[in-house]
């Protein structure tokens, strides 16, 4: 659910707050932190002065619009087929075999989890996507960082 919202070039937000209305470089959100603790989930992006409240106004109304509507099951497949192949590209080096080997054994789920990775992303389905973004994220909990 996350990555569809703002995962990439193909990300809701990018599509809408870069794309559609020209507001940034950069937008994206995300997970980290979460091998040891419970982590953070983040939308991150960049916007000129000038531009700030109208890209913080969009971002918001773009994280409303998922969080209420959820996403669709053409965005779920896409995705689905995008994590799966980024998964297993990614351990056709030493280096991305035994950092996935390392991710797997901190987090306690055994190095079995790369063989089931990919069955377990394709069983999803937007039900369960989209339960999990209502159950877990509230945009009213929500806190805003504004720096520059």
């Amino acid at each position: 659910g996350t990555a569809i919202l703002g995962s990439g070039f193909s990300g809701r937000l990018m599509g809408t707050v870069r794309y559609k209305e020209g507001l940034t470089y950069g937008i994206s959100a995300g997970l980290s932190d979460d091998t040891f603790v419970d982590g953070n989930w983040a939308i991150s992006a960049t916007f000129a002065p000038d531009l700030l409240e109208k890209g913080i106004a969009s971002t918001r109304r773009e994280l409303q619009t998922w969080w209420q509507k959820g996403v669709t099951e053409r965005e779920l497949e896409a995705r689905k087929t995008s994590l799966i192949g980024g998964f297993q590209v990614g351990l056709a080096t030493t280096y991305g075999m035994a950092s996935a080997i390392l991710q797997s054994l901190e987090r306690g789920v055994g190095i079995e989890w790369l063989d089931r990775y990919p069955q377990a992303v394709n069983a999803l389905t937007v039900e369960q996507v989209n339960a999990a973004i209502r159950k877990y994220l509230d945009p009213k909990k929500m806190i805003l960082i504004k720096a520059g």
